[in-house]
């Protein structure tokens, strides 16, 4: 898969080859491990398994593919996390966001229909309650937002995110709708700077969680626990323009398709490389970050150097701002060789993935110090 990361982090990616085989090798894996749960099931309690096994079945391909792909569902399938915001197993989650999924589409099993059911569907787009009414947000540009489910807000993880963020949904309308707009006009500002950039964010955001935290400040983050899901809080700020928040979007969707990669096909050789021990000082911002982390910024501010090289293009956004955040990604390229950071780790490091980090960095780095020929007019 590393193959072509590199291509597609250029943005010169064939949209029918690369992009649907990275997520294809990632479903397979979902599948097969949801497959391995269900047969535990069937041999713990049979009648549940064949219950289970007639959902599935009778859920149409592109639902069940949906579903399947949610974050809420993989943290499930692959970390054997029962969700953070209830206490449903995962037989009792899918029953709910499968049935949820039959009832958006119009072919809900007899029995629902004659029974209250509430549930939110499993990327938190819609919602049905026991009165029966139902509330959809709507995709932007294709993008699916969750601005209001459980799940936007409550979630855990020992990884990226920061534990002390102080999450909350709108509560003020007119805020939420200016950051909703802030998204549609980054989503456009993507689609005008190339539609593969558009396409590729749509792809590997499954569901952008719209919230509000409490520091008052602009953030984004994701997780490998729930590969897929990107959040952003308080968009809604004044300083969020859209190239702030389209680039926001850019490195979400890159760590998504990493964390796809590294789940197919490890970078490292131990666990406990996988820890969270900030060991590697990152060029680009000086920080100490644990090894994954900074494996995984090589990647990000590469596909970013290249995004606003492009814009730069573009009447998309702003020239200075194309300029600026364009050397902010360079940077790190023309500091000391990237793998010299991580020289005692490199024997239990894929070689496959050393070699990607020394061709990014010849293809970013500029001898004479101008961030790289391809962009001395920046």
């Amino acid at each position: 898969m590393l193959d072509s990361v590199v291509e597609t982090l250029r943005w010169q990616f064939s949209e029918q080859t690369s992009l649907d085989t990275a997520e294809e090798n990632y479903t397979s894996v979902l599948a097969q491990a949801l497959g391995a749960k269900l047969r535990e099931l069937y041999a713990q309690d049979q009648s549940r398994g064949e219950e289970i096994q007639k959902l599935l079945t009778g859920t149409d391909a592109a639902s069940l593919r949906g579903v399947l792909l949610a974050p809420e569902t993989s943290t499930r399938v692959l970390w054997n996390h029962p969700g953070a915001c209830d206490d449903r197993d995962i037989w009792h989650y899918l029953d709910d966001v499968l049935t949820i999924e039959q009832i958006r589409s119009g072919c809900a099993r007899e029995d629902v229909a004659i029974r209250s059911f509430t549930s939110w569907s499993a990327l938190g787009d819609f919602f049905l309650s026991e009165e029966g009414i139902i509330i959809a947000q709507t995709p932007i540009s294709g993008l699916v937002i969750d601005a209001a489910s459980p799940a936007a807000t409550c979630f855990k993880s020992s990884n990226a995110l920061d534990q002390s963020l102080q999450l909350s949904c709108y509560t003020d309308l007119s805020l939420k709708a200016k950051a909703l707009s802030c998204f549609q006009a980054a989503m456009d500002g993507l689609e005008a700077v190339d539609i593969r950039l558009a396409a590729f964010v749509r792809k590997f955001t499954r569901v952008a969680n719209l919230i509000v935290d409490a520091d008052g400040r602009f953030s984004s983050g994701s997780t490998g626990e729930y590969v897929g899901r990107s959040i952003f809080c308080n968009a809604h700020l004044p300083a969020v323009d859209a190239g702030i928040l389209a680039e926001a979007l850019v490195h979400e969707s890159i760590h998504s398709l990493l964390y796809m990669h590294e789940t197919c096909e490890p970078w490292v050789a131990s666990d406990d490389l996988r820890a969270n021990d900030a060991v590697v000082v990152s060029p680009w911002t000086g920080v100490r970050l644990p090894l994954r982390n900074y494996l995984q910024a090589c990647f990000v501010w590469f596909g970013l150097a290249e995004f606003w090289s492009m814009a730069h293009g573009s009447d998309a956004f702003p020239g200075k701002q194309c300029v600026a955040r364009y050397k902010a990604a360079a940077r790190g390229f023309n500091s000391a060789p990237l793998e010299d950071n991580i020289a005692s780790f490199q024997v239990q490091i894929s070689a496959e993935l050393l070699d990607k980090l020394r061709l990014m960095q010849s293809l970013r780095q500029d001898p004479d110090g101008r961030n790289n020929a391809k962009c001395a007019n920046l």
